[in-house]
């Protein structure tokens, strides 16, 4: 029997010991995760997922990194968490002052968005367009989403 102590506690490592075999689930529910994960959605970095149907259009229909950003925002941002949110978290100057509340989106995958589309317009031979650019697109397509619904 091969005993070690983990976490304070006295473990018993043998091939069929419950503390193995909870760990074998565990790592196999993970790993049966992240195919679910990866069948239905894409990584453009940093732990960031697309949805794959939205990626394969944008990357077809885009010739500029900006159109990629924007139309990349869809998929990375569900429709309810775009809902009442901005890119930068400041409330649209048309708002009244006293409910200018307004969240912000995730700023990592905002970071991956802009660095996928950056990347992918070199890669491809776009026009090279800076992360300003960019950015204001994507802020101007997430307030193009809000004022729709």
């Amino acid at each position: 029997m091969k005993k070690r102590q983990y976490e304070g506690k006295v473990i018993d490592f043998s091939s069929n010991s419950d503390f193995l075999q909870k760990r074998r689930q565990d790592f196999n529910k993970t790993i049966k995760q992240k195919k679910k994960i990866s069948k239905n959605m894409k990584n453009i970095g940093n732990n960031v997922y697309c949805r794959k149907i939205i990626y394969d259009s944008a990357l077809e229909a885009s010739h500029k990194s900006t159109h990629l950003a924007r139309r990349l925002l869809e998929g990375v941002f569900n429709h309810d968490a775009m809902m009442g949110c901005t890119l930068t978290g400041q409330a649209p100057r048309t708002k009244d002052k006293k409910s200018a509340v307004v969240n912000p989106l995730d700023q990592q995958a905002k970071g991956a968005i802009v660095e996928f589309a950056m990347h992918t317009a070199v890669e491809r031979k776009w026009p090279i367009q800076s992360r300003q650019i960019i950015l204001k697109e994507m802020s101007q397509r997430s307030l193009n989403i809000n004022a729709t619904t």
